[in-house]
């Protein structure tokens, strides 16, 4: 009897161990059906607009850029306040057309190239409608910006719309950092605040191409205060209640990024979690680096995975060749040198890094963090009775998160190099982590939590 009530135990004891794991696995199989159903939907709806709604906007956007001209910049001379009004023509030009036949230009998005550069094609494209003169097919992108931007112009132009992305951008950001606040207290507020000032918000606003991921990644800031808040659950602590919202977020970034800066939307909400549950790990626990781990390969998973889905899908819907397009430009970005044709300027494989490095991080701003780094050691040391406990391993698993974007830059080597003037933000999970440490070793002035 006792014999036969082991053995059938046994296997249910297996079943029951097993079980997340699938469980998860499914899960990420079904949020993948659901972004890849849910983004073709939403572009095939946007599609459905009449562009005829949106042409005064248009003009009106078509003046601005006029004015402003593609090589725009807040500050003459400073990356850090260049606009990408290049990319911000491409997106209106495709904005204002692909309604006549909405299914196939959702997988097709379409622009009219009748013009010297694409100012030029922007403009004279607002005048000409579907199938008339030379149009480029700009199919390996998702453009899931269309689902916003389209609607937007039909109330608003350019300005109006920059207007509203920074200042709702700004009203996140003060949400969350409100949240941090009470939580976690002054500096660790300002942690995280600092990386969006440093590296400038306003022109990641102003310009259409490169709001995006800035956005994402205070959504998913606010998400994950949202989970870690339940401070009972343990479930918060498993890496595993992870894997499927980061999946999503990588997901998300290929539906409405433009290949700019997309390890924000990985390292901020990462560097954040980790911090935030910083607490409920052993000082010696690998808990928080297998997290770190299993998140950021469920990013990556999400974000090329639904990214080759818009391939295929566009293969599939217009018998065009995006996917060998896709992958000759992924051997283009991945180059060490300038262009495919031969005899092109080589790269060093550092001189992206390079640049992107010297770009978020000047000597004067290198200078200020060394000053502050210091001084947060000092007051450590002195008093490293009531630290002796902050550090562990959660530390390394922000290390981790801050030099994601360097092996990205080493991977994408002929992008980071061509437009570091914007790549360089993939660095602010990298100083958000920095100073994240560092406010773990100041006192909570003001938290509502001890």
């Amino acid at each position: 009897m006792n014999d036969s009530v082991g053995k059938n135990e046994r296997p249910s004891v297996g079943k029951k161990a097993a079980s997340p794991y699938l469980r998860t696995l499914r899960n990420m199989l079904i949020a993948f059906l659901c972004c890849a159903v849910t983004f073709s939907l939403g572009l095939v709806l946007a599609y459905c607009i009449p562009t005829s709604l949106m042409e005064n906007n248009l003009r009106e956007s078509a003046k601005t850029l006029t004015d402003e001209g593609l090589q725009y910049s807040m500050l003459p001379d400073d990356p850090a306040w260049r606009m990408d009004n290049f990319t911000t023509t491409i997106m209106l030009n495709e904005a204002g057309h692909g309604d006549s036949n909405p299914l196939r230009s959702a997988f097709q998005n379409p622009y009219y190239k009748g013009g010297q550069d694409h100012l030029d094609m922007f403009v004279k494209g607002i005048d000409v409608r579907d199938g008339e003169g030379e149009w480029e097919l700009y199919s390996r992108y998702w453009h899931g910006y269309l689902v916003l931007l389209k609607p937007m112009l039909m109330v608003f132009n350019l300005r109006q719309m920059r207007m509203i992305l920074l200042v709702g951008l700004v009203l996140a950001l003060i949400y969350v950092a409100s949240e941090i606040f009470k939580r976690e207290g002054l500096f660790a507020c300002a942690a995280f605040v600092v990386p969006f000032a440093a590296m400038n918000v306003v022109p990641l606003c102003y310009s259409l191409s490169l709001a995006w991921c800035p956005w994402i990644s205070v959504a998913s800031c606010a998400f994950v205060l949202r989970m870690t808040k339940r401070r009972d659950d343990e479930a918060v602590a498993d890496g595993l209640t992870w894997i499927v919202p980061f999946f999503v977020i990588g997901g998300i970034t290929s539906y409405f990024d433009f290949f700019c800066a997309p390890i924000m939307t990985l390292g901020i909400p990462l560097a954040l979690l980790i911090f935030l549950l910083r607490r409920r790990y052993a000082p010696h626990a690998l808990r928080p680096l297998l997290m770190t781990a299993t998140s950021a390969l469920c990013w990556f998973l999400g974000y090329g995975s639904l990214w080759a889905t818009k391939w295929v899908l566009s293969a599939l819907f217009t018998g065009e060749g995006t996917v060998g397009d896709a992958l000759q430009r992924i051997v283009l970005r991945t180059n060490t040198a300038i262009s495919l044709d031969e005899g092109a300027e080589k790269i060093g494989v550092f001189d992206g890094l390079t640049l992107n490095f010297e770009d978020a991080f000047p000597r004067w701003a290198l200078l200020i963090l060394a000053v502050l780094l210091i001084g947060v050691a000092i007051y450590a040391i002195v008093n490293r009775q009531k630290h002796e406990k902050a550090l562990g391993t959660w530390v390394f698993a922000l290390a981790f998160i801050g030099l994601i974007p360097y092996v990205w830059y080493l991977t994408t080597v002929n992008h980071c190099y061509i437009h570091h003037w914007y790549t360089f933000r993939n660095q602010m999970p990298t100083l958000l982590s920095i100073l994240l440490v560092a406010a773990s070793l100041l006192p909570r002035q003001n938290a509502s939590s001890q």
